[in-house]
């Protein structure tokens, strides 16, 4: 068990005012951090979603706070959170799976990750491109200054 990722349900953070969502917020031994985040069709779906987290962790929506869990990070402890798994039950929790099951388009963390990095790469290639022909531009229109050295 990695004991760095060991916490404890601290709340369940509701917003209904801007849009439908929850925060399941963590309290681990020297760090705290929100897992879910997401943003719901409606309050009936966001319950569905805490039912689903609920039943990995073998109770009721109402008897998650308390509980403890391992917060699993696929790229490492400052990485944002993707799944939880109950200490009690062992069983996991992931939001991709979850999106999955309700048929949402969703990346693998890694699928993700990579993703990333090609937009990236390819920004970096363009502007790369933008900056040769910048250069191009600069030396064919510079103009020597009389008695310049060359």
């Amino acid at each position: 068990m990695d004991e760095d990722a060991v916490a404890t349900i601290k709340t369940l953070s509701m917003e209904d005012e801007r849009f439908t969502s929850v925060h399941v917020m963590l309290d681990g031994k020297g760090w705290g951090q929100g897992f879910g985040g997401l943003r719901f069709t409606d309050a009936a779906e966001r319950m569905e979603w805490l039912r689903s987290l609920a039943t990995v962790f073998g109770c009721s929506v109402d008897g998650l706070v308390g509980r403890q869990c391992i917060a699993r990070r696929p790229f490492g402890t400052f990485d944002a959170i993707e799944g939880l798994t109950s200490v009690d039950t062992g069983r996991t929790f992931t939001i991709t799976a979850w999106r999955k099951r309700k048929g949402y388009p969703a990346l693998t963390p890694l699928e993700s990750r990579l993703q990333s990095r090609e937009r990236e790469i390819r920004s970096l290639k363009r502007r790369l491109a933008e900056e040769e022909a910048s250069f191009d531009r600069i030396v064919s229109s510079y103009q020597a200054v009389e008695g310049e050295a060359p």
